[in-house]
Parts: structure tokens; C-alpha cells; sequence
């Protein structure tokens, strides 16, 4: 457990900046996918994804070429995998919906009325 001075302090991301972060080639995926999340959430902790936006915000520069290539659909799938398993998400998680975990989001006052991702 964080020292009682660490549990006092807050700091915020900006959304803009949680999304450039997290579109980084050079951080491994796991990671990515709670700052992706940090830059939509929902008041309720939950950030949905379209069909296939995962692979295209976490793709990669390949190798040879250097062309921006989507993420393979098992390299998002691994993905999601460690980050819960690490505890960066919630185990409710999946490609179209990444479910934060309290640790990591507030969810502050007011409605709870967001759209709609299957896990609600």
C-alpha cells in the first residue's frame, strides 16, 4: 500500500495527452491501452472502442517499410490479457470496451447516463 502522503495526492492526464502517449510505437501495448482509455472514458469507467479502432490506435511502423501497420487482432487480444493481468484494467475488459480500474480513474458526481458497451 502507497505511503499516506501518495494516497492524498492527485494528479490528472489530459485526454490529448493520453492519447498521444498511448499511440507511442515505442510503448509495449499492455500499457497503451489504459492511457487509449484515460483519453474517452466515461463518468462509469469505461471507454468504448469501434470494431477494430484497438488495432488501428495501437498499430506499429513496420520494420522494412516503416508504414503504419494495424496491430494484428491477437497482438490487442495479448494485450488486453497482460494489462489484466498486471491490473491496469478490469477483468471486464475486451477490445470494444476497456473497463478502467478504480485505481486509475475518479469517477467523480453527476449522471452515470453513457452510452451503452454491453458490460453496463
Amino acid at each position: 500500500m502507497p505511503p499516506p502522503e501518495a494516497q492524498r495526492r492527485w494528479a490528472g492526464l489530459p485526454a490529448a495527452g493520453a492519447l498521444t502517449l498511448g499511440q507511442s510505437p515505442d510503448l509495449p501495448r499492455f500499457l497503451a491501452l489504459p492511457l487509449l482509455a484515460l483519453a474517452r472514458v466515461h463518468r462509469n469507467g469505461h471507454a468504448p472502442f469501434a470494431p477494430g479502432e484497438l488495432r488501428e490506435l495501437l498499430a506499429r511502423p513496420d520494420t522494412t517499410t516503416g508504414e503504419l501497420l494495424d496491430a494484428h487482432p491477437s497482438s490487442v487480444s495479448r494485450a488486453i490479457r497482460e494489462a489484466k493481468t498486471r491490473g491496469l484494467i478490469a477483468p471486464a475488459s475486451s477490445a470494444r470496451c476497456i473497463v478502467l480500474v478504480d485505481a486509475l480513474h475518479t469517477y467523480g458526481t453527476g449522471s452515470n447516463s453513457v452510452p451503452r458497451c454491453g458490460h453496463d
